[in-house]
């Protein structure tokens, strides 16, 4: 989290000056926030397949709260990735 929170806040500056690169970084933001959330979820089933035990409360902070995480990050991601529309420059070719 001390490289995520940081790159929050410059990923919300720049979003509100209507930077291009706020777009590129929030994009970047959520993909990571979903492969977190699904990798701590593997772990915490290794650990417990493994004999680790993990009591409720530690469970329900460190797996809940990370799916709840991913949960969010899918949902808003493919919301910015619906709102991308293709144009097609007839100029180009």
């Amino acid at each position: 989290m001390g490289i995520i929170s940081p790159m929050i806040f410059i990923c919300l500056f720049l979003l509100k000056k209507r930077n291009g690169f706020g777009d590129i970084l929030l994009a970047i933001i959520l993909k990571m926030c979903e492969i977190i959330g699904v990798m701590i979820s593997v772990a915490t089933i290794f650990q417990t397949l493994g004999g680790i035990e993990l009591p409720v409360p530690a469970l329900i902070t460190k797996l809940g709260i990370f799916i709840v995480l991913a949960a969010f990050a899918a949902y808003f991601n493919i919301k910015l990735y619906g709102n991308i529309k293709e144009e097609i420059c007839e100029d180009c070719f």
